[in-house]
């Protein structure tokens, strides 16, 4: 990602943080409906 947009070190890393947080907790929330929704039908 680093060497295709030509960006320094620092903004590559707050990135790749910011898009794997981001990640997370849309994971967490699916996981979440997942786990409710379960719980419900059953």
């Amino acid at each position: 990602m680093q060497k295709f947009y030509y960006q320094e070190t620092f903004k590559t890393i707050v990135k790749y943080l910011f898009l794997n947080s981001i990640f997370f907790i849309l994971a967490g929330i699916s996981v979440f409906f997942l786990i409710t929704g379960s719980l419900i039908i059953d």
